[in-house]
C-alpha cells in the first residue's frame, strides 16, 4: 500500500515507491507515463506547517520555475490545494552532496572541482536573477544518477532589488554555514553565498568544517574572529587559496562570482581543463543553449512532445517562453532533461570515470561561446577567441582521510547545522 493518491490533475504520473522523508511530507518515485521517465514527487502536507511555512514553499515554486540552469532543481509539474503540494521534479539517485561526502570519507580536488564549478554555475543563474539563496549547504545540493548537482531548496531565497530594511538584515540559514555579516546583522548581497561556498569547498576537502563547536554562541564568535585551519600539506595550495578568498570575513574584500571562475584552483591537474571556459561562461549555461551545444535535435524534442500530448509545435513554445507549468511543458521538460542527462555524462564524465571527459567539454564550450558572440553581435569584429589554457602542476596533493585531521568529523543533526 502507497498511503497516498495523487491527485486528478497529475493522472500522467504513478507512484511507484516511498523513497525518503523531507520536512513535512513525502517523497515517491514516480514514472511518466507518455515518456516512461522516471520522476520524483514530493508530497507536502500543510496540515504539519505553519502559515509562513506555507507562503515560503510557494515563494519557492514560482522562484524555481523560472530558473533555466542545468544545475539548478526543475520544477516539472505541480499541484496545490488546502491541504497539500505535489511537486514533480527530477529523481537524483545519488542523495545529497553531504550523503556522497559521508560515505566517500574524502573527494579528490578534481571532483571538488567540479562541484564547485556546477555550484558557481548555479549561483551565476541566481545573481542574474537578482536572488541570494541564503541556505546554501550540503544538504541543499543533490546529485544526479551521473554525480552532477542540482541545487534546490529555495525557501529562504530573497531578491537583491529593493529588499526592505528587515530582509537585508534577518537572520536565517544553517549556523556553520552562516558568514560573518550574517552573525553580525549587517547588510548583505551575493557574498553570503560565496561565504557558503567557501565553507563547502573546505569541507569536502578537510572532511570537516572550518568553524565548528557545539555551542552556538562560541560558533558565531569563531565565524567572526577565528581564521580556518589550512594546511599545503592536506591539499594544493591553490585550493588553500581560494578557500582563504572564499571566507574573507570582509564581504567587500571576499572574492567574487566572475573571479572564482578564472582562479587557478579551476584548472586542477589538468592543462585543457576549466581555463578553456570563457569566463563568463556561466551566462550561456542554460538548459536550451546547453542542449544545442550538445548536438541535440530539438526539432526532434519539440515534435516527440507535440505527438504524446496533441499540442502544436508553436504552442508549445511559446507555453515553454512564458514559463507555463502543465502536461505539455513538463513533458517536454521531462525529455529533454532526461536526454541532456545522458549527453552531460559521455561530455562531461561522471562520478564513475572521475568526470574523464571536461577537457573535451571544456573545448567545445569555447567554441561554441566563440560562434554564439559573433551571432549576437554582429559589430564586433570577427577573429578567433583565445582560449585561456594554463598548464597545471602534476603535484596535487589528495586529500587524506577526515580521521587523519586535527577538527572533528561531520556531525549530522548537531547544533551547529540546525536551528
Amino acid at each position: 500500500m502507497m498511503g497516498f493518491e495523487l491527485p486528478a490533475y497529475l493522472s500522467d504520473y504513478k507512484l511507484l515507491k516511498h523513497i525518503g522523508n523531507i520536512k513535512f511530507g513525502q517523497v515517491y518515485s514516480a514514472i511518466h507515463s507518455p515518456t516512461k521517465i522516471t520522476c520524483a514527487i514530493h508530497i507536502i502536507h500543510f496540515r504539519d506547517c505553519r502559515h509562513k511555512d506555507n507562503g515560503d514553499l510557494l515563494k519557492e515554486l514560482d522562484l524555481l520555475v523560472q530558473f533555466n540552469s542545468p544545475f539548478i532543481s526543475t520544477i516539472y509539474d505541480y499541484f496545490v490545494d488546502d491541504e497539500k503540494a505535489c511537486i514533480v521534479t527530477e529523481l537524483c539517485e545519488n542523495g545529497t552532496l553531504k550523503d556522497f561526502l559521508s560515505l566517500t570519507q574524502k573527494i579528490s580536488e578534481k571532483q571538488a572541482s567540479v562541484f564547485v564549478f556546477e555550484i558557481l554555475t548555479a549561483l551565476f543563474e541566481l545573481k542574474t536573477n537578482n536572488i541570494i539563496h541564503r541556505d546554501l549547504k550540503l544538504d541543499n545540493i543533490k546529485l544526479n544518477s551521473n554525480g552532477h548537482i542540482r541545487l534546490y531548496d529555495f525557501g529562504l531565497a530573497r531578491f537583491t532589488q529593493n529588499p526592505s530594511d528587515d530582509m537585508k538584515k534577518t537572520f536565517c540559514g544553517t549556523p556553520v554555514y552562516v558568514s560573518p555579516e550574517l552573525v553580525a546583522r549587517q547588510d548583505y548581497s551575493e557574498k553570503t553565498d560565496i561565504w557558503s561556498l567557501g565553507v563547502i569547498l573546505y569541507t569536502m576537502l578537510y572532511g570537516n568544517y572550518p568553524f565548528y563547536t557545539e555551542n552556538l554562541k562560541d560558533l558565531f564568535k569563531q565565524i567572526t574572529k577565528n581564521e580556518p585551519f589550512l594546511s599545503d600539506l592536506v591539499v594544493s595550495h591553490k585550493a588553500n587559496d581560494l578557500i582563504q578568498k572564499m571566507l574573507t570575513k570582509d564581504q567587500e574584500k571576499r572574492i567574487n562570482l566572475e573571479d572564482i571562475f578564472d582562479h587557478d584552483f579551476l584548472v586542477i591537474n589538468d592543462p585543457l581543463s576549466y581555463r578553456s571556459y570563457p569566463r563568463d561562461y556561466g551566462m550561456w549555461m542554460n538548459r536550451e543553449l546547453l542542449m544545442q551545444n550538445l548536438c541535440c535535435d530539438m526539432v526532434t524534442l519539440h515534435a516527440e512532445t507535440t505527438v504524446l500530448t496533441n499540442i502544436p509545435t508553436q504552442h508549445l513554445q511559446n507555453l515553454l517562453k512564458i514559463n507555463k507549468i502543465n502536461g505539455a511543458t513538463a513533458c517536454y521538460k521531462i525529455q529533454r532533461d532526461n536526454l541532456m542527462k545522458m549527453k552531460m555524462s559521455i561530455n562531461f564524465g561522471n562520478i564513475g570515470n572521475d568526470y574523464q571527459s571536461i577537457p573535451l567539454m571544456a573545448c567545445s564550450i569555447s567554441l561554441y561561446r566563440e560562434r554564439a558572440e559573433k551571432i549576437c553581435d554582429n559589430e564586433r569584429k570577427p577573429g578567433k577567441r583565445k582560449l585561456y589554457i594554463k598548464n597545471a602542476s602534476s603535484s596535487i596533493i589528495r586529500t587524506r582521510k577526515a580521521s587523519a585531521l586535527p577538527h572533528k568529523r561531520i556531525n549530522r543533526g548537531s547544533v551547529g547545522e540546525t536551528f
